[in-house]
């Protein structure tokens, strides 16, 4: 990217400029944190079938849903890392010279984080080895973050009169739906009420103290603490609640995230 600047900018033009710069770089944060907190990563190791690292692996991971696909090459660690993956299923291939081919299927969920560790083995061309796992058993073991996911199916058929996705969020653990009977929405005095933020207590905190995000951005009202969008429960295809241990990327969140 290329930047042009005036030879000369009088008295007037230089608050202009300057503001014209500092919205151009909080635009760039504001699209990196986007796709940090809404998308998901996976990343892990090639070794041979003694466990030493191959470097310059080559690593192929392909959207099965959307057919796109990216190629990386491991690190001199033999380390490779797919960020600001949406989600969807994928199928991970790795296919170093002088090994057979290694290929595992996944589904990565919104801000999630997976490993794959590709072992390969000495044969010939004509040799795969294929990875069939049940995710519904795996354990988290990358972060300590407590966290369920809200899938396509439970917005789809789960019953809804509201018709509001945030009505989900019952769905997780350490929540509750709070005490409304002294609540009040203009004020703080009157003590916790259902009315602000997504209309759940998360890990017994104000409501207030929720961080809702649509699509990696902030999506609560500066004002009155309560959703600021109101998606359509058919624009959904998934969320994720995290009530514990989630990453400083969230920042305010003091009760959990959605």
């Amino acid at each position: 990217m290329v930047f042009s600047f005036p030879a000369r900018l009088s008295n007037r033009s230089i608050p202009g400029f300057i503001a014209a710069i500092l919205m151009l770089v909080l635009s760039f944060g504001l699209s990196a944190t986007a796709r940090a907190q809404a998308s998901g990563q996976i990343s892990g190791s090639v070794t041979d079938p003694s466990g030493a690292v191959i470097a310059q692996a080559t690593v192929t991971l392909r959207n099965t849903g959307t057919n796109a696909s990216r190629t990386l090459a491991t690190d001199s660690a033999g380390i490779y890392n797919f960020t600001n993956l949406q989600p969807g299923h994928y199928e991970f291939a790795a296919t170093p010279t002088g090994f057979a081919a290694f290929k595992q299927s996944i589904l990565v969920e919104v801000g999630g984080i997976y490993t794959i560790n590709a072992k390969m083995q000495v044969s010939g061309s004509s040799t795969t080895v294929e990875v069939t796992t049940d995710q519904s058993l795996q354990v988290n073991t990358t972060s300590s973050e407590v966290s369920q996911v809200i899938n396509s199916q439970q917005v789809a058929e789960l019953p809804s009169l509201t018709r509001n996705p945030y009505d989900f969020v019952a769905l997780s653990g350490n929540v509750s739906a709070g005490d409304s009977s002294n609540g009040s929405q203009t004020g703080y005095q009157n003590g916790p009420s259902t009315v602000r933020g997504v209309g759940f207590n998360l890990n017994g905190g104000r409501q207030t103290g929720t961080e809702v995000l649509l699509d990696g951005v902030e999506n609560v009202s500066v004002f009155t603490d309560q959703v600021a969008i109101r998606v359509p429960i058919d624009s959904v295809q998934e969320y994720r609640v995290v009530t514990n241990n989630f990453l400083p990327e969230y920042g305010r969140a003091s009760g959990g995230v959605v």
